[in-house]
């Protein structure tokens, strides 16, 4: 593949368009995110509750199990809606 054709796939196209979508969306998931999980980062860890030790629990066994895991579940949930739309065109 040649530069020149890059350039007309993407000057062709709405590439930039899209890029600019997808980081604008991207940045803004990361600060919600981030500053959603701080805040109950903080109050897990400053105050003492009584169901904080079964809520540390259950966030390390989360973070034990591999990420492959969801995949297959999420397969399965995407290829049932997919069909299912299929049934309702």
């Amino acid at each position: 593949m040649e530069l020149k054709q890059l350039r007309s796939c993407v000057g062709e196209s709405q590439f930039p368009i899209y890029l600019r979508n997808s980081v604008f969306v991207t940045a803004t998931s990361v600060v919600l995110i981030a500053g959603l999980a701080s805040l109950a980062a903080y109050a897990l860890a400053r105050y003492d509750l009584p169901w904080s030790n079964a809520l540390y629990v259950y966030f390390l066994a989360g973070l034990m199990v591999p990420m492959r895991l969801g995949v297959l579940p999420l397969f399965l949930l995407m290829k049932t809606c997919a069909f299912m739309i299929r049934m309702l065109l």
